[in-house]
């Protein structure tokens, strides 16, 4: 099968990993570009920074990733919602071109997400062509007000929502990392579950499992620090639980930062790591004893937290949230915070720590097992080549 990829993928080196670069993103499409086949042609729409942040003009460009496949990076002009539209306009053409050199070949075009470049676009090509479409649906919905992003930033959303409303369902496939989606775009309809994958960055950072030194117990939280991502909950644990004993690391950056060092200044249970790169981030997963991902739900949302499957592959324990799937997929590894307060957050801290750190290791290495045979990006890329073929 011929496999055309359109994502944001690119390169994880300068100028590239710049401002508007999300490297939990960037890891998904290298995981899956990394696992299709030799002969399948990847494109990117390069997240960057509008103008006047970033340039006026993207010149398109052919790059090559670490692994020495060549991306296409499209060219356009820099100003907000002007440059989705260009990309829109390129892809069509793109498209076509990439079809006409394989009349004779069973061809498939998979986008990540509708948005960018804009879903309807790629439909109309795909449609035009006789070519099967099906899309990685990862990121979908409006952002909160919370985000408190520009007006001109909210209708764009508005609008790309109303397209993915209408397309997703016309569409041949759907690969989801949430069932919430298809219930919401499409229900009833053709979908595979994929809710990420480890890719062979993460796997080339794994460390050797063993207990920790000392009685006391780390936990870390890591990531964007946010109330979404339950920085705010654990504060109020600690702060309603002075019995609680251990270290509570958080690492990252966020809307949290000044709160948490505050905090710190009284608590001497509390550390802010910083923002650290991969590479002083899984040192500090090695020196930990439980990692916190406690993701409070939106009304209606229709994410799954990648930095679960990580948290996951390093074979340390995990208290989680019972978010989506989590609780049936990964159920066997995971320490589940139900009741989601403080006092109920501070029971499941106590039970964990009522544990053995010899037990959690053994827990741990039973999921860093499963991880690396179950969710690799090779498997999961296996399956959506599989689903393709299917459609």
């Amino acid at each position: 099968m011929e496999i055309l990829y359109i994502s944001n993928i690119v390169p994880d080196r300068e100028p590239y990993n710049g401002i508007g670069f999300t490297r939990s993103g960037n890891n998904v499409h290298l995981g899956i570009a990394d696992a299709l086949p030799e002969s399948s042609t990847l494109v990117s729409c390069r997240p960057i920074v509008s103008f006047p942040k970033g340039p006026l003009w993207l010149s398109g460009e052919t790059v090559e990733l670490e692994s020495g496949k060549v991306i296409h990076i499209l060219p356009t002009l820099n100003l907000k919602v002007i440059k989705n539209l260009y990309w829109g306009l390129k892809i069509k053409g793109f498209i076509k071109k990439w079809h006409a050199e394989r009349q004779n070949e069973d061809c498939a075009v998979l986008i990540y997400n509708v948005y960018t470049p804009p879903i309807f676009n790629v439909y109309k090509a795909c449609s035009k062509v006789k070519c099967k479409l099906a899309a990685i649906l990862y990121d979908l919905g409006i952002p909160p007000k919370r985000q408190k992003l520009g007006i001109i930033s909210m209708l764009g959303f508005r609008s790309m929502e109303k397209a993915a409303e209408k397309y997703i369902t016309k569409i041949d496939g759907r690969i989801v990392i949430n069932e919430r989606i298809i219930n919401h775009y499409a229900p009833e309809q053709s979908f595979l579950l994929v809710d990420g994958g480890i890719n062979n960055h993460v796997i080339s950072k794994l460390f050797p499992l063993s207990p920790t030194k000392g009685d006391e117990f780390t936990f870390l939280l890591a990531g964007l620090l946010w109330d979404q991502n339950g920085t705010k909950l654990v504060l109020d644990t600690l702060k309603a639980h002075p019995e609680i004993k251990g270290k509570f690391v958080f690492a990252g950056q966020g809307n949290d930062v000044d709160i948490i060092t505050e905090q710190a200044k009284t608590d001497s249970r509390i550390i802010y790591a910083g923002m650290l790169n991969q590479e002083e981030l899984f040192k500090l997963y090695e020196k930990s004893d439980v990692l916190l991902n406690l993701r409070i739900e939106e009304e209606e949302d229709f994410h799954f937290p990648s930095k679960l499957l990580e948290y996951l592959v390093t074979g340390k324990h995990v208290i989680s949230t019972p978010i989506a799937h989590a609780e049936r997929d990964y159920g066997d590894f995971i320490t589940f915070v139900r009741d989601v307060t403080p006092d109920g957050l501070a029971k499941v801290i106590n039970k964990v720590c009522s544990k053995s750190k010899e037990e959690l290791v053994t827990m741990g290495i039973s999921a860093r097992e499963f991880m690396l045979n179950e969710r690799n990006w090779k498997a999961q890329t296996n399956r959506i080549i599989n689903y393709l073929s299917k459609l």
